[in-house]
């Protein structure tokens, strides 16, 4: 969690280990498993089964001839790099403890999603911006271009995954 580390911690807090009772044993499974892969360019029963698929037994999977320019992506990606590198003063509106959503401000910023349930908590930071209906004033400016406003392609893409799904 970049929280830590910018506290300049010098040790990994106890609450971050896993005992050996809760981590896969990874020699149990097979090396060479494959995420899953969806075509949105084959036929809509096809995709609707292998999204049902990969959801039930996998629970990934990747997205190919999604039309969604790299250009697009790769501007998402600097936008959540910009967020997770502004000062914690910035980004401490959104925070939440939890990962309910903050549907006042329509974004919101949670770290060790496990904090509540889980013996020994995941070291991940999530920012989620709910797309609709929202007002762009509320999202950290940083993340204001690619997140919030997505081209009409990538609105249709998300739409025909939550359909397929």
């Amino acid at each position: 969690v970049k929280g830590l580390a910018d506290a300049r911690i010098k040790f990994i807090p106890d609450i971050y280990y896993h005992s050996e009772t809760t981590v896969i044993n990874l020699n149990e499974f097979d090396t060479v498993t494959t995420i899953p892969t969806v075509d949105l360019a084959e036929p809509h029963h096809n995709i609707v089964r292998k999204i049902w698929d990969a959801s039930s037994s996998f629970e990934v999977f990747q997205i190919i001839n999604h039309n969604i320019p790299k250009s697009n992506i790769e501007g998402l990606l600097r936008e959540i790099k910009s967020f997770r590198e502004l000062r914690p003063k910035d980004k401490m509106w959104c925070y939440r403890r939890d990962s309910s959503l903050n549907y006042e401000k329509g974004v919101y910023f949670y770290s060790n999603s496990g904090l509540f349930y889980s013996r020994a908590v995941s070291w991940n930071d999530v920012i989620q911006i709910r797309s609709s209906p929202l007002l762009s004033v509320s999202i950290p400016d940083v993340c204001n271009k690619g997140m919030v406003h997505p081209e009409v392609r990538q609105r249709t893409f998300s739409s025909n995954v939550l359909k397929s799904l």
